[in-house]
């Protein structure tokens, strides 16, 4: 869901939403306000909008409205993301980008444009929330809170671990890496690496349809095999600071998903059977 892509941005570290790692930066010189913008102006919620629009079935996206949220959820849901597309683009005309975008300051800024940002999507989030079944509402419930933790982390001290990520390389290392990091750490049979699923209903965007993951004992497993793995590729960074910010990254994810608690869960079950 594209409103949800906060992850992607709060991880220039590497997250993204299908596989959670992996970012490369084709201009790693830009500041940070210049990739918050490009960011910004990715995002297109608004379902009637775009170069999509002609392939949407408004009926069908109505019908599943209906259906979940009543004969109001429809309407609501289209002026919440209209709502939230115009301030994104607010957001985007007020950011000032004179400077070279790297000072403590403009991480400052930037922190404070996104915690702006979480107030949206939380709006956003709960008027489209009443079209969605209830395994669409846990799949995004867990993005939300997932990425409102990444921001809280990334954003804490005015943005200075992000700043501390940037001054140390870490955009570039990833650079270097990316290619290595997906081929070793994400393969084709992992669990994590193929656990979204879609609807697969193209008339129905994904504002209205988003995707699903199950997060079992498997997914949790394949998911911290990816983690070690590319704190391992990371490791080759001249600098500590960019594995340990990814490895926070992990982590916060682990929680938020739920894994911690599955992996701890099930090592105790191995210890308790040994």
């Amino acid at each position: 869901m594209k409103i949800l892509i906060i992850l992607g941005f709060l991880v220039i570290a590497g997250i993204k939403n299908s596989n959670i790692v992996q970012a490369k930066e084709s201009e790693p010189e830009t500041g940070v306000k210049e990739r918050y913008i490009n960011f910004l102006r990715k995002i297109n919620v608004y379902p009637l909008s775009g170069e999509d629009s002609d392939e949407i079935d408004e009926q069908q996206i109505q019908e599943k409205c209906n259906n979940n949220g009543g004969p109001t959820a429809y309407n609501t849901s289209l002026q919440g993301l209209e709502s939230f597309q115009n301030s994104v683009q607010s957001i985007i005309n007020s950011i000032n980008t004179t400077g070279d975008g790297r000072t403590e300051k403009d991480f400052a800024d930037v922190c404070r444009s996104i915690q702006n940002l979480n107030n949206l999507v939380t709006l956003a989030v709960n008027a489209v929330k009443p079209c969605w079944n209830l395994n669409e509402r846990q799949a995004v419930e867990v993005i939300v809170n997932v990425s409102f933790s990444l921001a809280e982390y990334v954003c804490k001290t005015n943005g200075s671990p992000l700043l501390e990520f940037y001054t140390a390389d870490g955009v570039k290392c990833l650079n270097e890496i990316s290619d290595s990091m997906d081929n070793n750490c994400f393969p084709d049979n992992s669990t994590f690496t193929n656990s979204i699923t879609y609807s697969g209903n193209t008339a129905i965007p994904r504002q209205f349809s988003p995707p699903t993951t199950t997060i079992d004992r498997q997914y949790c497993t394949d998911m911290e095999t990816a983690q070690n793995c590319v704190i391992r590729e990371m490791n080759a960074c001249k600098q500590k600071t960019p594995s340990n910010f990814i490895n926070t990254i992990w982590n916060i994810y682990k929680k938020g998903s739920g894994c911690e608690a599955i992996l701890k869960k099930n090592a105790a079950n191995a210890v308790n059977s040994a």
